[in-house]
């Protein structure tokens, strides 16, 4: 097991040296968990039973609590409004990043960097992960999503001096 962290503006980088990482070990899949996330305790093996290349399940954004589960359309990324109508394993376009289960194959058919922050006219400005998930496109490699498997995504707010005092635990 190897174990990669980084600070927001580098996470591109740790992403592809994550990979680099595993390619050392022959390993057979990489698991990006993200930490300001939570999973469900059987996360890995419910991905695993899928035997897909790519596979995760479904985050909700921080700013608007939908899913951050997203299909291109004309070329545009459409982010889904809520999950209704969507059960089961469902291929996506995209998702986020954190609780993907991805085959060390794909790594065969993408080209390095594969999480590159991008501002270019093929990946206009995309995270790493939508950069990733357009190589994946690119390559003819299909997205998975479990909809039945949910993650929480943790959110800080801010204090002030006027919220009521809080005792020590």
């Amino acid at each position: 097991m190897a174990l990669s962290t980084c600070h927001g503006p580098y996470i591109d980088n740790n992403r592809d040296l994550l990979i680099r990482e595993a390619k050392i070990m022959n390993t057979d899949y990489v698991l990006f968990l993200d930490d300001d996330q939570t999973y469900p305790e059987d996360t890995p093996e419910r991905l695993l039973a899928h035997n897909k290349m790519v596979v995760g399940g479904v985050t909700p954004r921080k700013e608007t609590c939908t899913p951050m589960v997203w299909d291109y359309i004309d070329d545009k990324i459409t982010f889904w409004s809520s999950l209704r109508d969507k059960s089961g394993l469902t291929k996506v376009n995209g998702m986020g990043m954190g609780g993907v289960l991805i085959s060390m194959d794909v790594f065969k058919q993408i080209e390095y960097p594969y999480f590159k922050i991008h501002s270019s006219p093929t990946y206009q400005k995309h995270g790493e992960d939508m950069t990733f998930y357009f190589k994946c496109r690119d390559a003819g490699i299909d997205v998975w999503c479990d909809t039945d498997l949910q993650y929480g995504h943790m959110s800080m707010r801010e204090l002030t001096l006027d919220d009521p005092p809080r005792k020590n635990p």
